[in-house]
């Protein structure tokens, strides 16, 4: 399981922090997160999460497979945003009810 304090940034990503409103210095990347997480999410649908490697991914989006630790820590991490990604473009999704 990876620790929340790397999967929490990655979760939110969507959501930019106050003061960062201008792009990062250094090189700009090839990739997205956000491709990353569709090539898997493509991947599994077509041959099942047992199907999905970090090397197929990278193959699939024409990269070689360190390259993707740049945008994922481990391959847990990957499916942990796939889940996540899923959810939320699940239509009626279950939300938590507030107990208090």
């Amino acid at each position: 399981m990876v620790s929340a304090h790397r999967i929490l940034p990655l979760l939110w990503r969507r959501v930019r922090p106050v003061g960062q409103d201008h792009p990062p210095l250094g090189r700009r990347p090839r990739l997205t997160l956000d491709a990353v997480v569709s090539a898997a999410i493509a991947m599994a649908d077509v041959d099942g999460l047992a199907g999905v490697s970090m090397n197929r991914v990278a193959a699939a989006l024409g990269v070689g497979a360190m390259t993707l630790y740049t945008y994922v820590k481990s391959k847990a991490a990957l499916i942990d945003l796939m889940v996540d990604e899923v959810d939320h473009q699940s239509p009626g999704r279950a939300h938590p009810v507030d107990a208090g």
